[in-house]
Formats: C-alpha cells, structure tokens, sequence
C-alpha cells in the first residue's frame, strides 16, 4: 500500500527542470569517441564494431539506452537515457555496465529506486524542433532522440573526433533495433528521424567550429554522407 501511494505522489516527469553546466564539460579532453546507438546494424556489423573498439587504445564509448548488448562487458563507459520507459526497462542492466547519463525530464526517484549512484545528469532543452546550439554545456534541443544527443555531449566532454555505429535511422519505415523492444511510437518513426537528420546537419557545422572530425559512421545509415563499411 505504501509503495502503491509513493508511486502516485512521486512525480513521472519534471516539467520545468533546472538546466545546469554539466561536470563533464572537457572531462574527456583530446580523445576519440564512439556512440552506440540501437539500429539493428549493431547486430549485422558487430565484428566491424569489435575490431574498431579493440584497435583504437582509450576509445571513449557511449551508448543509448540497450545499445551495449552485444559489447564486450567493460564497455560502454557511459549509457544515456532520455526516455523513462526505457530506463526503467534497461537502467538496472546499464547500470552494471556504464555511468549513467540521464536526461533532465526523468525523475531521481527513479534512480533510487534502481539502486544507483553512479548518474549525472544530460542537459538539454526538451524540445526537438529547436535548433541545435549548445551554451554552457546546454544542448539546446532533443535532436530527435538519445543518438544525437550523444554525439553533442561526447563533443562536450572534449572528444577529437567522433565515430557512431547502429544510428540507422528507420530506412523501411519502421522501428527496428539491434534487441527486441515494442516500439510505441511507430507512427512518429519519419519525424523523428527528419527531427535527427535536422538535428546533425546543423550540428557538423558547430563540431567543425570545435575542431572536431565527425560525427562519422562506421555502419550503414541513413544519416551518413560518406560509406565508411
């Protein structure tokens, strides 16, 4: 019963939450950074993945959502999540795994309730059709999801040059990952992935500005300019 009331007090959302200058600004000062999004070409193009992973000494690694599953445990150093189903759905198991970097509209009771720690918050402004800016660390759009968004914030951490795998975009239509989740929003799968193509055409130019090469993609994607596979 008291778990019952607890759930209905505790809010599932922070409507207006208070976006600060993360700690991870420069952390990762000079290094090479792969983003592991949750395509299915994770699953097609592993060993590509794996060779890239074990052949680049200090590979800073960020994953979203379940995105690490099929790597090797040790990586990813970091897991993103901007969706609360989904961290409630993978968040004990990314735990284990990475720090968590966790989006500013999720709740810290559920963090709590996971049993960790080890999270920081990902600060971005909760609004997908915004233009992608970032001030103070401040990411100052949803860049259509969790990928880009980790692409900015590898940048952010000091990343030279950025490289992404599993970010496939939806090139059928419909909502495909790299392990089995039921897709709510197969309907929006086109807007997202124009809100992610609008997001990443207005990002290269700011990256540049950075000094930094990339984002470039190891697997098949819509979202690429060059065939790196």
């Amino acid at each position: 019963m008291i778990e019952r009331i607890r759930r209905l007090l505790w809010p599932k959302k922070i409507r207006h939450p208070k976006l600060e200058r993360p700690s991870y600004v420069n952390r990762h000062r000079g290094r090479l950074a792969m983003i592991l999004c949750s395509g299915p070409s994770l699953v097609s193009h592993r060993d590509a993945i794996l060779r890239f992973i074990s052949s680049h000494s200090g590979l800073l690694v960020l994953a979203g959502n379940r995105a690490f599953a099929s790597i090797p445990v040790g990586i990813p150093h970091y897991v993103g999540f901007t969706n609360r189903r989904r961290l409630c759905q993978y968040g004990r198991e990314a735990a284990g795994r990475g720090w968590l970097l966790i989006g500013t509209s999720i709740p810290p009771w559920i963090l709590r309730r996971l049993g960790t720690d080890e999270w920081e918050r990902l600060p971005y402004v909760a609004d997908d059709e915004a233009p992608f800016a970032v001030e103070e660390g401040i990411i100052q759009s949803g860049c259509g999801g969790v990928g880009p968004l980790l692409i900015a914030t590898a940048a952010i951490m000091g990343a030279r040059e950025i490289w992404v795998a599993g970010m496939d975009g939806y090139p059928k239509g419909i909502p495909e990952h790299a392990y089995a989740e039921q897709d709510r929003n197969e309907a929006g799968v086109m807007r997202h992935q124009e809100q992610t193509m609008r997001a990443l055409v207005t990002m290269r130019p700011w990256l540049k500005a950075m000094g930094v090469s990339g984002p470039h993609f190891l697997t098949p994607s819509v979202y690429q300019e060059e065939q790196h596979v």
